[in-house]
């Protein structure tokens, strides 16, 4: 453990100062070698209290240090796969890792290139805030546009992930860069089917 006062519940303001302070004094070689051992962490199948930990101070890390746009594709991939995949643990998990993936953005490599399988469908909302994030936003949108669009109006559709979506699908259609990669058509279309689900709360239940 690099700050063993984060072990704590709890911790009062005192303390979390002084894992903020650890935290910082974490030096390039220590972070890489503390990194190496994440990443085998990940590529295992433990989701025990020894995984949390790890991606807690993951995330303390990613947030203090200057050493957070160095992070290896591999270990990208991984905490991508721990939110996304089955058989990966609890929710909590996977916030977790989605929160890492959140502060590391903009990032090419987080970006989620396809939905199939392994992915599960009802994680995908715990990733979306990465979708928003990149430097290439308006390309980014528009190539998540017919996802969005089919998890909005699909029958049998996770409630969270059509939410998520129509919420995503609103905020895109209304942005420039986004609008002018689309034809007037499909934007148009996009607005209609918003429309109808936000007035039919039938798709809701």
């Amino acid at each position: 453990s690099l700050f063993r006062v984060y072990e704590q519940n709890n911790m009062s303001i005192s303390q979390e100062s002084l894992v903020y302070q650890q935290a910082r004094a974490v030096n390039e070689g220590e972070f890489a070698d503390w990194l190496s051992n994440v990443q085998s962490i990940l590529q295992t199948d433990n989701r025990s209290s020894e995984f949390v930990s790890a991606i807690r101070q993951f995330y303390i890390l990613c947030i203090v240090t200057k050493y957070d746009r160095t992070i290896p594709e591999q270990v990208l991939d991984l905490l991508r796969g721990v939110v996304l995949e089955p058989e990966q643990g609890s929710v909590r998990i996977r916030i977790l890792a989605a929160a890492i993936l959140a502060e590391l953005c903009p990032n090419p490599h987080i970006i989620v290139r396809d939905f199939d399988l392994p992915v599960e469908l009802k994680y995908v909302p715990f990733v979306m805030a990465t979708f928003l994030a990149q430097t290439n936003r308006a390309a980014i949108l528009s190539s998540y546009l017919p996802h969005m669009i089919k998890w909005v109006s699909e029958v049998g559709t996770h409630a969270e992930l059509r939410m998520a979506s129509l919420t995503f699908l609103s905020s895109s259609i209304s942005h420039i860069g986004v609008v002018d990669t689309l034809t007037e058509g499909a934007v148009c279309l996009s607005l209609c089917k918003a429309f109808h689900l936000l007035s039919n709360h039938k798709c809701f239940q």
